[in-house]
């Protein structure tokens, strides 16, 4: 009984099945048409970066600490960002040693606040 307990996630990963991490799915329509659509998928502190639409060919991404958010004008982090990058349509970017972080996706470039929300000016 105890190898068939120890080999039920080999066989379920052989399978296909998922055995764990997190899928973040990003996605936005306007006017019927997408503009962003990105997929991070984390699993064991890597995290797999997705650009698989974006209106600008390219999808920008800003990373800040977990619990970081912003709201009526004051900022419940330093707003100081993890990672900031930006990627091509159909690329893919591996990161490790991320394991708990706000994402912000957007199809346009520029700074943004940790409420994911393009700074002015």
């Amino acid at each position: 009984m105890r190898i068939l307990i120890l080999a039920l996630p080999l066989v379920a990963a052989l399978a296909g099945c998922d055995t764990g991490g997190t899928t973040i799915v990003v996605r936005s329509k306007s006017d019927g048409e997408w503009i962003i659509d990105s997929r991070v998928r984390i699993d064991g502190g890597i995290a797999r970066f997705e650009c698989l639409h974006s209106a600008t060919r390219r999808c920008h991404y800003t990373l800040f600490p977990a619990g970081c958010t912003s709201s009526s004008g004051s900022t419940r982090c330093s707003g100081q960002a993890l990672d900031q990058f930006s990627m091509a349509v159909d690329s893919t970017r591996v990161l490790s040693g991320l394991s708990d972080f706000k994402l912000c996706v957007s199809h346009r470039p520029g700074q943004m606040r940790p409420d994911c929300t393009l700074q002015k000016g």
